[in-house]
């Protein structure tokens, strides 16, 4: 494949509407879960120990329906990525940066009183989601796989914590301004990057 192919192939909208549309739905089932869960907790927002399974389990639901469209978007990421070192490959003379690390940092807003760019976020949070059972309770980086201490740096540079994933996913969303019902806006930060 040439350059120019490749360069069409970063450029297409029509690789990034089928992701909106997934990430559309996700918004409503996103938005079907928090209805469930308001009517499962009948307003009453007792404290957590008293929350029912039923409550528990759609409060999972939520955290699991962004966890996936982080990861919806961690697909878009990785395929520029990958496009943009095959374009290096094929272009002499021409060094583009072929180190993701600093692909995922270069164009992309950087998220308001840090140093994390929203790409490289979006990227981490998509980590966390997938591989969090493995990490230690606490973060520990001494106790973390080198992968796990990157990424465990970036959440916690932007505030996260060791808590619940849901939690990390909601806290996420805000740090991108996003609603439940606008998960789509992952797409955007693709895009203008």
């Amino acid at each position: 494949m040439n350059s120019e192919r490749l360069l069409e192939n970063l450029e297409d909208s029509f690789d990034l509407i089928p992701m909106q549309m997934a990430l559309s739905s996700l918004a409503d089932a996103l938005m079907k879960s928090e209805e469930e869960f308001c009517d499962a907790m009948f307003f009453s927002q007792p404290a957590r120990k008293y929350w029912s399974i039923e409550c528990e389990m759609l409060f999972e639901k939520k955290g699991i329906l962004i966890g996936n469209a982080f990861v919806i978007a961690q697909v878009l990421i990785t395929q520029a990525v990958s496009i943009i070192s095959k374009i290096d490959s094929l272009i002499p003379n021409i060094k583009l940066e072929k180190v993701k690390q600093k692909l995922v940092n270069n164009n992309s807003r950087i998220i308001p009183n840090t140093n994390i760019s929203e790409i490289s976020f979006i990227d981490a949070i998509a980590n966390y989601f997938k591989h969090h059972p493995e990490w230690p309770d606490n973060w520990d980086c001494n106790a973390s796989k080198r992968t796990q201490k990157k990424t465990i740096k970036i959440l916690a540079d932007v505030g996260l914590a060791p808590s619940e994933m849901t939690v990390n996913m909601e806290r996420s969303l805000e740090h991108l301004n996003i609603k439940n019902e606008d998960l789509f806006k992952l797409c955007s930060i693709i895009e203008d990057w």
